[in-house]
């Protein structure tokens, strides 16, 4: 349902969420919905790994520059991204592979991995949100996945590999040693995109004696900062025969009803002011991140995906599943015809979606 009558009836007051948010949930329809539980995302980075290196950290303050080796300052963006990463990817001589006699089946840590994060979000994350289709009745679909996107796919074939991997492949990520496709927990990457909700589960990242710091997410190739924000989210069905009094329970739950529901989804608060407590919670599993660190993912409510890469799609179970098909192709074959193979998923995606 749209709420938008209901909150300008009730005089909900939407300026306790960043307007970037409260977009976030409008679409065709309407406002359908406010934020509650969100997950930005941030750059998780070892900061040994970087000193190892001789290399500076990420920046942490959005419109900041990245200082490379040689003083030079430079946007942090995927170009940068992907220098630096090949600079802490090393081979089990300790080379990297920009130096001479590396050896690419024998890497004991990457540079980056896009922890947990679908192709799609791949997409997102490097050439923006977008509309995946277009039309609207069936026979009308068609996929609409810009070039940044497909951009983005040969990007990450190229960093498992192309001349120079600073991404595992999927065998390699795939092995007990790097986690089991968990390679920042099992602290064989150095760098890696993802959302809030990978501080949960980062214990034995932790008692290995390992730490982690975050970054700001990369300035995209449409040279914008190209966030992503996962959700949940409460919705009142258009069908509701009590929509004033549903709201009223909506705008509980998300703001004074938030201080008891929001510690069981482990999620961020959306509003503001309730944030000290979150990150006073996360800073008892993980005492070594930074006051700075945090705020990285309070400045990336700012950038959410709007559409987001999870966005509705025709057909969206069986769509999703043929883009994961494509994901897990790229990952596990090596000298992949990469044009033909992204021609066979777009051709796949519009007969899904027209099902």
């Amino acid at each position: 349902m749209d709420i938008t009558p209901q909150i300008e009836s009730s005089g909900f007051d939407t300026s306790i969420f960043d307007p970037a948010l409260v977009k976030f949930y409008q679409t065709e329809e309407g406002q359908v919905g406010l934020p509650f539980a969100v997950f930005p995302g941030a750059f998780f980075y070892r900061p040994d790994m970087f000193d190892e290196a001789g290399l500076n950290y990420p920046p942490q303050v959005y419109g900041e520059k990245y200082v490379m080796p040689d003083g030079s300052e430079v946007d942090w963006n995927w170009e940068t991204v992907t220098e630096v990463a090949k600079l802490l990817t090393v081979d089990v001589n300790g080379l990297n592979p920009t130096e001479a006699g590396f050896d690419r089946t024998q890497i004991v840590q990457v540079g980056y991995e896009p922890q947990w994060q679908s192709i799609l979000s791949v997409g997102t994350f490097y050439g923006g949100a977008a509309k995946m289709y277009s039309g609207d009745t069936k026979g009308s679909y068609e996929s609409t996945i810009p070039d940044s996107w497909k951009e983005s796919f040969q990007w990450l074939y190229d960093g498992m590999y192309g001349e120079q991997p600073f991404i595992a492949t999927g065998p390699l990520a795939g092995a007990p040693e790097f986690g089991n496709g968990n390679l920042f927990n099992a602290g064989k990457s150095a760098m890696g995109l993802t959302q809030t909700w990978y501080t949960c589960c980062l214990g034995d990242f932790a008692k290995a004696g390992n730490e982690f710091q975050l970054g700001i997410q990369p300035i995209g190739v449409n040279g914008e900062v190209n966030g992503r924000i996962d959700a949940d989210t409460f919705r009142i069905l258009k069908t509701t025969e009590h929509p004033d009094e549903a709201f009223e329970v909506l705008a509980y739950l998300i703001t004074t009803g938030a201080d008891k529901l929001l510690p069981i989804y482990g999620a961020m608060p959306a509003v503001p002011e309730k944030t000290d407590a979150f990150f006073e919670a996360k800073s008892k599993d993980y005492p070594f991140v930074t006051e700075e660190s945090w705020n990285v993912f309070v400045q990336g409510l700012a950038y959410p995906d709007a559409p987001s890469s999870e966005q509705y799609q025709p057909n969206s179970v069986k769509a999703n599943a043929r883009f994961s098909t494509f994901f897990d192709l790229l990952r596990n074959t090596e000298g992949l015809d990469f044009d033909a193979e992204y021609q066979k998923l777009i051709d796949d995606i519009n007969v899904l979606y027209n099902e």
